[in-house]
């Protein structure tokens, strides 16, 4: 039977079991007292915490685990601030919701989370690099991963799920997915930097090894980011300048077929892939396959079999229209 426990404590500086045997929501005195209405922040110093299985604890703050602090989540965790790890962090089995407005996972010592859900509203960020071991749940939200990255390390391709949710990334920021089959791994890479975007990449291994990815949308003209369209060979006309991505294999040397959405009315049509190479300029990745939706369905480019994954800038592109020659068995010019 569920057991549900509201935190609204100042400071926790005793060890706790969370393990009720009734039913309901429980206010449950700790440490320094009550300290005011449950949306108060809490502490944890000093102490270890467990969350058993089937219990249910709320913060209506946010929950900062100290550098001597210790949290062992096999339940659920609800948060509706900031979630700040200085400490020592274990979830094998648990799910941690942050269910706030803005909310930040913060501190000095990165979290690995088991199954990790966004709800709410705001942006969720993070401020560090964080790892998500089971499924990462976007719902509607946007998590901001900035210049850092989000990995996440459960192989299984529905691992990462969305509503209309997204991951926003900038600099050297990503998000990471393992992958261990030839199976089509959702990147839901967006922006709410500027014009807002939702365009993902997905990535189809060519091998059932184990690798690693990483892809983000840089919501920005990639010549303001020093990869000039202007500088692209022949086979390309105008590279899109709109928005690029930042697509690598961080682990593992296997191919993959690399696709990258678009919407037709909103951004244009496209009929290649470019890649930032060594000239340096934007090249022709070469053949491609495309489908064409109806805007607001995202149409899309697939690069198969990539295996150049050196530099990462990756940007979909134009070609030139084919100029068509015709003979005529007539005179076209008379000199007298």
């Amino acid at each position: 039977m569920k057991k549900n426990i509201v935190i609204n404590m100042r400071r926790i500086t005793t060890p706790i079991i969370l393990a009720l045997t009734a039913c309901g929501w429980l206010s449950l005195p700790i440490g320094e007292g009550r300290g005011g209405a449950y949306a108060q922040d809490a502490i944890n110093t000093n102490t270890t915490i467990y969350v058993t299985p089937g219990t249910d604890i709320f913060f209506g703050g946010s929950f900062t685990n100290m550098a001597s602090g210790v949290a062992e989540n096999n339940g659920v965790i609800q948060i509706d601030g900031n979630w700040v790890n200085y400490g020592t962090y274990t979830d094998t089995a648990g799910l941690v919701i942050l269910s706030g407005a803005d909310q930040d996972i913060t501190g000095a010592a990165s979290t690995t989370f088991n199954n990790l859900t966004l709800q709410g509203t705001g942006i969720k960020t993070i401020t560090l690099y964080a790892t998500v071991s089971g499924v990462l749940s976007l719902n509607d939200r946007e998590l901001a991963t900035g210049g850092n990255t989000l990995y996440v390390t459960n192989t299984d391709t529905g691992a990462v799920t969305r509503t209309i949710g997204f991951v926003s990334s900038l600099s050297n920021g990503s998000l990471s997915r393992k992958t261990n089959g030839m199976y089509n791994y959702l990147f839901p890479t967006g922006s709410s930097l500027g014009t807002q975007r939702y365009r993902p990449v997905v990535i189809t291994p060519n091998s059932a090894a184990a690798h690693t990815f990483t892809a983000r949308l840089a919501n920005v003209d990639a010549t303001a980011d020093g990869f000039d369209r202007s500088l692209k060979d022949s086979s390309l006309s105008l590279v899109n300048p709109g928005f690029y991505h930042r697509i690598n294999r961080t682990f593992g040397t296997s191919p993959a077929d690399v696709t990258i959405y678009f919407d037709n009315a909103l951004d244009s049509t496209f009929q290649a892939i470019a890649h930032w190479q060594t000239q340096p300029r934007w090249e022709n990745t070469g053949a491609v396959t495309s489908v064409s939706n109806v805007s607001p369905a995202l149409s899309y480019v697939t690069k198969p079999a990539w295996d150049a994954f050196l530099y990462d800038p990756f940007a979909l592109s134009h070609i030139p229209d084919a100029v068509t020659l015709t003979t005529s068995a007539g005179i076209i010019c008379d000199y007298d």
